[in-house]
């Protein structure tokens, strides 16, 4: 019975192995660090991290919410349980400022906006240039509004009648709206007799 050759694997050789740089490369290495320095190092997942943030008074962080947009404190609310709670104070929500209202990208996060802090809203300022109307149910549900800024917009006298009879607390107005649209004076006269201060001028 003939005997089994052995099975032989080649070996590839990195020729470069042989080259005198490699060889330098080799006997000036850095040498491996001790393993007794190894220890003294500090680790920082060791390290227990400290937020400063997390320090602050919640009047402090209030204080910080109020100069933050209404988008920016509406994302803030959805980082943690503290602040959900900080930002649901209703003291955030009594001036709010939409700029850019009217575009349609903005129409879902300005309907969710004013559902979520609606109740508190007392002054609510509107910047935009498309119609009015399709954010006129979303202003409306904003009833304790008393001071109500609108600036360039398309907007009907007839809308303005309905914003005035279903907002109750509404005292102070002012109205910036583009040339080529004029209103009747005559009938925002007696619309808006009864307000405290109202304000109308041309973009």
């Amino acid at each position: 019975m003939a005997e089994a050759e052995p099975c032989c694997k080649r070996l590839k050789l990195d020729i470069s192995f042989f080259d005198d740089e490699s060889d330098d490369d080799f006997y000036h290495s850095e040498p491996p660090i001790d393993q007794s320095t190894a220890n003294q190092l500090p680790l920082i997942e060791d390290e227990e991290y400290t937020n400063p943030f997390d320090s602050l008074p919640n009047t402090v962080i209030q204080e910080i919410c109020m100069m933050l947009s209404l988008r920016d404190k509406m994302s803030l609310r959805l980082v943690n349980r503290r602040l959900y709670m900080i930002c649901s104070d209703p003291f955030l929500w009594r001036n709010v400022v939409i700029d850019n209202a009217y575009h349609k990208t903005n129409a879902p996060f300005i309907k969710s906006a004013l559902q979520t802090c609606g109740p508190h809203v007392q002054s609510l300022s509107l910047r935009g240039e498309l119609p009015f109307s399709k954010y006129q149910r979303m202003i409306l549900t904003c009833k304790n509004i008393h001071t109500l800024n609108l600036y360039g917009f398309q907007i009907s006298v007839n809308v303005l009648e309905k914003l005035h009879s279903d907002l109750h607390h509404l005292q102070f107005l002012s109205l910036t709206y583009i040339e080529q649209f004029l209103l009747s004076s005559d009938r925002l006269f007696t619309v808006f007799a009864k307000l405290k201060k109202s304000c109308i001028g041309l973009q």
